[in-house]
This record gives structure tokens, C-alpha cells and sequence, in this order.
């Protein structure tokens, strides 16, 4: 089973930063199935959720690197992809964050972006961090490397 068969079609699923930082780098053995998934959400096949915390993330390296091309390609794709919606991170996320974060000890970055998947309404938050999957709740995290 690939990683895009894993869902439904038209269901809504949040990504972690993760998915896109091995899309943009190409890096293996992540590449492809992320790749799937990226297709599948242009495609409009699946929805996708990312927070405004990760697009923070996938834009530091880039910045920091003055790769001002890369920067536009994201940029770009994250406008394109009609199908993913950027939501940001308000008052009432960031007390869901805080609360989650007291509960399971997750860093305030993944916090965010679990209630994001969370509030959402999304089944599943795609991701690569075991530690990460292990103190998630309230949404299935499903690991890439499962998918290699």
C-alpha cells in the first residue's frame, strides 16, 4: 500500500512539516511517497491542512541559505495547491496547544500543529517524528517512513 492509497478519496488529512521539507529536497527515501501525497492533494483527491507553524518551518532553511528561488517554489505551491488549506494560529488554538501540551509534554511547535489537524477536523496528521506520534492525540499520526 502506498502512502496516498492509505486514504480516501476527497478525505482531509493534516501534513506535518516534515512532508514538505522531503518533497522540496528531494530527500530520500522520503521523496516519493511524499511526492504521492503532494500530487494527490493537487489533484484534488485528498484535502490537506497545514498550519501556519509549518510553513514558518519549511521556509527557515531556505531563507537562512539566501535560496530565494526555493522560497518562491513554496510560496508558489502552497498557493496552487487548491486543495490545502494554511490555517493560522489564533487565541483558541493556541489555549487547545497549551492545554495539549501540558497533557503529553509535546513541544509547542508540534502542539500547534496537532490541534491545527485536530480543530480541523482532520483523520489522519502526516508526519516522520516517532516521538512525536507517540504523545499525539485526538488525531492518527501516520509515519512516511512506514511507507519507504
Amino acid at each position: 500500500m502506498t502512502l496516498w492509497n492509505r486514504f480516501s478519496d476527497g478525505e482531509r488529512v493534516a501534513l506535518d512539516t516534515s512532508v514538505f521539507i522531503y518533497y522540496f529536497n528531494r530527500q530520500q527515501p522520503y521523496f516519493a511517497p511524499c511526492l504521492q501525497l503532494i500530487r494527490s492533494i493537487e489533484s484534488g483527491q485528498l484535502r490537506a491542512v497545514i498550519s501556519t507553524v509549518s510553513e514558518m518551518e519549511i521556509l527557515v532553511e531556505p531563507l537562512a541559505r539566501g535560496r530565494h528561488e526555493l522560497v518562491n517554489d513554496i510560496e508558489d505551491l502552497l498557493r496552487r495547491l487548491t486543495s490545502l488549506d494554511v490555517v493560522a494560529v489564533d487565541r483558541a488554538l493556541a489555549r487547545r496547544a497549551a492545554e495539549l501540551r501540558a497533557e503529553t509534554r509535546l513541544r509547542s511547535l508540534d502542539a500547534l500543529v496537532a490541534v491545527t489537524a485536530i480543530a480541523s477536523g482532520c483523520s489522519h496528521l502526516v508526519g516522520n517524528d516517532r516521538e512525536f506520534a507517540s504523545r499525539v492525540k485526538g488525531v492518527d499520526y501516520v509515519m512516511v517512513a512506514d511507507y519507504v
